[in-house]
């Protein structure tokens, strides 16, 4: 009798193991799904545009400052590439003075500047800087 209830018990396991596997693995699916879904948000926007001067040609190296009006901190400080154009990222939803400066021109200064979650703000018009007139000696 006792062969026969661990015989009963070897079969009730053997069909349990594939049921518990099948289980397991639709678990791991579902989690690895929502991460995922999970990734795939993103919670901060994006700031991109190109810095010319007053004729239209780009400005390389000019410091781009972008301030929140709301903390009143400066949130993030890039230069501009060779090509004039600078791209801040994971930028938290908000209100923003986007300040450009380079020497050589005068201060540029974008004030209320709203990003948004998940958004990817690209200046419509270039920040263009004008040139100071400097005296002759």
């Amino acid at each position: 009798m006792t062969k026969l209830t661990f015989e009963m018990y070897k079969n009730r396991t053997e069909r349990k193991a594939p049921q518990a596997l099948f289980l397991l693995m639709a678990v791991g699916v579902i989690i690895f799904s929502l991460s995922l879904v999970g990734m795939a948000q993103e919670l901060a926007a994006t700031l991109t545009g190109t810095v010319t001067d007053a004729s239209g040609a780009v400005v390389a190296n000019a410091n781009v400052t972008v301030h929140s009006d709301e903390t009143g901190v400066d949130v993030r400080q890039v230069p501009t590439s060779s090509t004039g154009s600078f791209n801040i990222t994971n930028l938290p939803a908000g209100r923003y003075t986007v300040t450009v400066k380079n020497s050589g021109f005068q201060t540029f200064i974008a004030k209320g500047v709203i990003l948004n979650v998940a958004e990817k703000h690209t200046s419509t018009s270039n920040w263009s800087l004008e040139r100071w007139l400097r005296p002759s000696k």
